[in-house]
C-alpha cells in the first residue's frame, strides 16, 4: 500500500494562497461588517437604499467566499486548481469593472487603485498555474497516489 503524497503546494505557494485568502476574507468581511462605509468607499455614495446595501453585502460575501477557496488551495492544491483559474479571471474582471465604473463616474478612484492589487494577484495566480502545469497534466489521481 502506497502512502498518500503530500497534497500541499510548495511553501511559497502555500503562503501566497493563505495571504490571498486573508486579503479576500478581510476585504469581503469588512464590507459585510460595514456596508455603508464600504459602499461609500466603492461608489462615493453617502447613503443608499436597503436594496443597494443588500446587493453590496452579497458582493462582499462572494469576495469572502473566494478567500475561503484560496485557503483550500493552500492546503490541498491539485483538486482545487480550478479555483485558481476562476480566481485569476475574476480578479482581472473585477479590476476592469471597477475601472469601467470609475470612467462612468459610479466608482471612486480609491476603489480602482485598490483593485490594482487584484491585477497583481491575478498575475501571481497565473504564475502558479504556469509553474504547476506538469502536476496538472498528470491528473489528480497520479499526483496524490492511488490510495484515495
Amino acid at each position: 500500500m502506497k502512502p498518500l503524497m503530500n497534497n500541499s503546494p510548495p511553501t511559497f505557494w502555500k503562503y501566497l494562497f493563505l495571504l490571498a485568502g486573508l486579503f479576500n476574507g478581510l476585504a469581503g468581511g469588512l464590507g459585510m461588517a460595514f456596508p455603508v462605509l464600504g459602499l461609500k468607499f466603492v461608489t462615493g455614495l453617502e447613503t443608499a437604499e436597503p436594496a443597494v446595501l443588500f446587493t453590496f453585502f452579497l458582493l462582499c460575501f462572494v469576495v469572502s467566499l473566494f478567500g475561503l477557496g484560496y485557503a483550500l488551495v493552500a492546503f490541498n492544491a491539485p483538486p482545487n486548481r480550478g479555483i485558481v483559474v476562476v480566481g485569476a479571471i475574476g480578479k482581472i474582471c473585477f479590476f476592469v469593472i471597477a475601472l469601467y465604473g470609475y470612467l462612468n463616474e459610479v466608482a471612486t478612484l480609491a476603489f480602482v487603485v485598490v483593485t490594482i492589487g487584484d491585477v497583481i494577484w491575478a498575475g501571481l495566480f497565473a504564475s502558479y498555474l504556469n509553474s504547476t502545469k506538469g502536476v496538472a497534466s498528470r491528473g489528480y489521481l497520479n499526483a496524490v497516489g492511488e490510495n484515495l
